[in-house]
């Protein structure tokens, strides 16, 4: 198999991917498929993809071979990545403590992702800091 090939096959295999698992949370969360949605998903996919292309021929242009990252970036992002991962763990474990033992219960589930949402973040924006984007 050539190497053409074989990228533009890890390249349906991720956009299937991607649409597949956008179709089936929006299942989960309206029960049935609604098209008003799947549409947004579709696009949204396509639009990451043109621009992961863009941007990796610019920097190819650009740049040459040289790679984007190397084995000394890797291992700071791993370090960094690890680190940060126990220490939202930590956080987030001692706000629930917490919060049980001001007598809160129950949590609601929009809070749950809204927290969800602020660890991607602080992890997404700690990660470019230490690629140096």
């Amino acid at each position: 198999m050539s190497r053409k090939t074989l990228s533009l096959l890890i390249w349906v295999t991720i956009v299937l991917s991607m649409i597949g698992g956008g179709t089936w949370g929006m299942y989960l969360a309206y029960g049935e498929f609604r098209l008003d949605v799947i549409v947004p998903i579709i696009v949204g996919t396509g639009i990451g993809v043109a621009s992961t292309i863009f941007l990796s021929k610019q920097h190819k242009r650009k740049h040459g071979n040289v790679p984007e990252v190397d084995e000394r970036t890797i291992k700071i992002m791993t370090k960094y990545i690890v680190v940060a991962f126990y220490v939202l763990l930590m956080i987030l474990g001692i706000g629930l403590i917490s919060l049980y033992a001001a007598g809160v219960h129950t949590v609601e589930t929009g809070w749950l992702i809204v927290a969800l949402m602020a660890v991607y973040i602080v992890l997404g924006l700690g990660a470019m800091v230490v690629k140096r984007v």
